[in-house]
């Protein structure tokens, strides 16, 4: 689970506002960041069982292109985001239901 909730807080409190110590810890967090074990062996196992597989994430902003955020661009950078049928989002802007 990968959650982008606490992002603005992190940039504003931790990195007073200082845009390229921001930008720069974007970068170097991805290299951190790691599926977890058996995950993959999952999702194909339902892909081959007709199941389609698709990630909900919550994003801070509106998604751009695929990699420019930090749920795809984590997909992206482990070679795994041919196993997923959608990226459905929820933009903090606009109401939830549920």
């Amino acid at each position: 689970m990968i959650k982008e909730r606490a992002r603005p807080e992190i940039m504003t409190y931790v990195f007073d506002d200082r845009p390229g110590v921001a930008q720069v810890f974007s970068r170097i967090e991805q290299n951190y960041l790691k599926i977890a074990e058996g995950a993959i062996d999952a999702i194909q196992h339902l892909r081959n069982q007709g199941i389609e597989v698709s990630i909900v994430a919550e994003l801070k902003r509106t998604l751009g292109p695929i990699g420019t955020d930090m749920v795809s661009a984590f997909l992206v950078r482990q070679g795994v985001i041919q196993y997923f049928d959608e990226l459905i989002t929820l933009r903090e802007d606009r109401p939830s239901y549920g």
